[in-house]
């Protein structure tokens, strides 16, 4: 045991300025720079690790957004003007956090909401149907008057048409071409007599990319 003695009147400053630890090398220093360069190359120096994460996921969580909206437009390009797909109007006043992407599947489209929904997962590819099933078809609600799906038309049509497309940072443009192939592919017209060799190429590629053997007619 040590007995480590003070005077008064230095044993009252030391506690004062909080340095009684420091004096009696009780705590350790940290030395160490926490530093790194940004997107810009300007050096950024953190007080503690904390400040480090807070950056760090701000910065990633941009990066996230920005993806998500390009794939976004992608979608938007690629499936916008396609009969019987309706995609979902963009609210310039408002900021949206791309956590979904939805489209209806209406009459006019070849194939049902369900059935597309199920093609999809053929191809290891999840889709969601949104808004489905409506609370009001569940048993415990679906004799009330008020659930009544002529009650309910606006509700039964979304819950009837609404498609959630995969939407993810991580989702690669192959997938996502994968993704719109095939649901372009019941619009390809089989008539061989008047494909030129480059609309034949086309076909074939899409056969390998999303592995789909029927081909709709028109009539």
């Amino acid at each position: 045991n040590y007995t480590l003695k003070f005077s008064r009147a230095t044993l009252a400053d030391l506690i004062a300025k909080g340095r009684l630890d420091q004096t009696l090398k009780m705590v350790e220093t940290e030395t160490e720079n926490l530093t790194c360069l940004d997107e810009r190359g300007k050096l950024i120096i953190f007080d503690n690790v904390p400040q480090v994460v807070e950056y760090f996921t701000k910065f990633r969580a941009s990066f996230y957004a920005k993806r998500k909206a390009y794939l976004i437009d992608k979608y938007n390009n690629e499936l916008t003007n396609i009969r019987g797909i309706e995609v979902a109007q963009v609210n310039l006043n408002q900021a949206s956090n791309y956590s979904y992407y939805p489209i209806l599947i209406n009459d006019k489209f070849p194939i049902s909401r369900d059935d597309l929904y199920e093609l999809l997962k053929t191809h290891g590819i999840y889709s969601r149907r949104y808004f489905y099933p409506l609370i009001s078809d569940f048993s415990m609600y679906s004799n009330l008057e008020s659930a009544a799906p002529s009650n309910l038309q606006v509700a039964q049509k979304i819950a009837r048409e609404v498609l959630c497309l995969p939407i993810y940072p991580d989702l690669d443009i192959d997938t996502q071409m994968n993704i719109i192939n095939i649901i372009k592919s019941h619009f390809i017209v089989v008539n061989y007599s008047f494909w030129t060799y480059s609309e034949f190429s086309y076909l074939s590629w899409i056969s390998k990319k999303s592995t789909i053997t029927h081909f709709s007619k028109l009539s």
